[in-house]
């Protein structure tokens, strides 16, 4: 009965990234944004993928999108889940509903991550090499 009750909680269906309270009825991101955004400005986290520069394109791209009555934050907020991508994506998912309840929470986050793969990728190159020279 407990796994009954944990899959009709709908809490866990709940974005890590608080949605901002927007008093227009008729906000919309178009479509074609969305696609736009996703395909040009995504963050996967590759080891050459510098992270500031992502982030400093997605805000100059947040900063030309404005719609009257609504914060620039509220924008960037919900377009930060179409600009991840792979496993990224699944990162950002993990998290607690409302998590993210600002970008400077997603940028701390992601610096994070990035900081978190890096010291990984030091770790493996070391043990690498340390293997290889007690080997020869």
């Amino acid at each position: 009965m407990q796994v009954l009750g944990t899959l009709f909680y709908v809490n866990w269906l709940r974005s890590s990234i608080s949605r901002p309270v927007i008093y227009s009825p008729h906000f919309e991101i178009s479509p074609a944004l969305l696609t736009w955004i996703s395909n040009n400005v995504r963050f996967a986290n590759h080891v050459n993928e510098d992270p500031i520069a992502f982030l400093r394109k997605f805000d100059l791209i947040c900063s030309t999108i404005s719609y009257v009555g609504i914060p620039s934050e509220a924008i960037k907020l919900v377009l930060i889940p179409f600009m991840l991508g792979g496993k990224e994506k699944m990162w950002l998912e993990a998290f607690p509903p409302d998590t993210i309840t600002t970008c400077n929470d997603f940028v701390q986050l992601l610096l994070r991550l990035v900081l978190l793969k890096t010291k990984q990728c030091i770790t493996e190159t070391l043990d690498k090499r340390g293997k290889d020279s007690r080997q020869s």
